[in-house]
């Protein structure tokens, strides 16, 4: 009977070969995409972010100025 000629290749080398061919892969598809001419960045919309609510910080420091006038 012959031998078994297979031999075990370590988990973690075999995660690592996996996730460094899956990098390769995307990489290749954005380098391929951006030689084709293809837009990497998504044109604007239009829509504009309303102004955030004052936080606690911008109140205090706000109150501390005012001299704790009310307003």
């Amino acid at each position: 009977m012959a031998s078994d000629p297979r031999f075990e290749i370590p988990t973690a080398l075999r995660s690592m070969g996996i996730f460094g061919g899956l990098i390769m892969i995307v990489m290749g598809l954005v380098i391929g995409w951006q030689k084709s001419g293809g837009q990497t960045e998504l044109p604007q919309t239009g829509f504009k972010v309303p102004p955030k609510e004052p936080g606690l910080l911008e109140r205090l420091a706000q109150a501390v100025l005012d001299g704790g006038k009310k307003t």
